[in-house]
């Protein structure tokens, strides 16, 4: 990818925010984040049939150990960017990412909401302080390898579909993966000190 085609002028940072991909990802979370905010709003009595989408937000319970806030942001991080890596490795990458993101957004949305609904303003600082810098990082984190995994999974369709032979290089995106885990660990470990700081103070 081309320095100039990317959004971001640092070597890393570019290869991961393709002006192409990396807003199209941005806007189907934030399509989801505004779906799933108005879908709970409308059904939120019906919040305990959608569990599994509160899940899929990967918000740890308020006042949990630190032990506990971080394992729930860090397992949902690790659900999310296996699957943008295997979908990488899929010719239905181009499809799959955005719906995923679009999930993962809808997911924040439902929690948000639940959130305000359950704590009212009382726990406004704990959402603001402790829950909304881990859970935009954690985004980030997944709109940034989304668009690699994107990107790859063109790359692959374009190689089964032409005659043309493209070398893909297997090695640096795996690579790249075990990065995004490494990344997903130091998330989890801020969002972890985030929630003890709230309890202590």
């Amino acid at each position: 990818m081309k320095r100039e085609d990317s959004l971001f002028v640092t070597p890393f940072l570019g290869r991961f925010s393709s002006c192409k991909v990396f807003p199209s990802l941005c806007a189907a979370m934030t399509s989801g984040l505004l779906v799933g905010s108005g879908f709970m709003t409308a059904f939120y009595s019906l919040q305990n049939s959608f569990s599994w989408l509160l899940f899929l937000s990967g918000r740890p319970e308020t006042g949990c150990s630190f032990f506990s806030g971080f394992s729930s942001i860090l397992l949902n991080l690790l659900f999310f960017l296996i699957l943008l890596y295997l979908l990488g490795m899929t010719i239905f990458g181009a499809i799959g990412v955005p719906v995923l993101l679009f999930f993962r957004g809808a997911a924040v949305g439902a929690w948000l909401i639940s959130f305000f609904s359950e704590n009212v303003l009382k726990d406004l600082p704990a959402l603001l302080l402790c829950y909304l810098p881990a859970t935009v990082a954690a985004s980030l984190l997944m709109i940034l390898f989304g668009t690699q995994a994107l990107i790859f999974s063109r790359r692959l369709a374009k190689v089964s579909f032409s005659a043309k032979p493209e070398d893909l290089d297997f090695v640096s995106y795996l690579k790249d993966f075990l990065t995004f885990i490494c990344f997903a660990v130091c998330t989890s470990l801020f969002g972890g000190f985030l929630l003890v700081l709230h309890m202590i103070f």
